[in-house]
């Protein structure tokens, strides 16, 4: 489980009884290793709250179709896509598609 500061500062200390306390300031994610009785409390009195786990970064398309349905007939969204794909893969077939889709009336 996740907790994120809401109050403008908080201390939590390691759950080895070794390792200095974390000092978190709001806004911020309690890292893995602190005190999690403690951050339950602190969560109860309102300090902090639980937080989901970051769902995964989107997947930047690859694939020619990916790209494609990406575009869709956007020129602009096209152009930068036909830009990025002469300076990196360069396939014939995927730089032929969206120069006709930037240059489609």
């Amino acid at each position: 489980m996740s907790y994120k500061v809401t109050a403008p500062l908080v201390i939590i200390a390691h759950e080895d009884g070794k390792t200095g306390d974390w000092y978190g300031y709001a806004g911020a994610i309690v890292p893995g290793g602190y005190n999690d009785k403690r951050c339950k409390v602190l969560a109860k009195e309102g300090f902090l709250e639980v937080v989901k786990a970051d769902p995964e970064p989107a997947k930047e398309p690859t694939s020619v179709e990916d790209i494609l349905g990406a575009v869709g007939d956007d020129k602009a969204k096209a152009t930068e896509a036909l830009e990025i794909e002469k300076a990196g893969k360069n396939r014939p077939t995927l730089v032929a598609k969206l120069e006709a889709i930037v240059s489609a009336s």
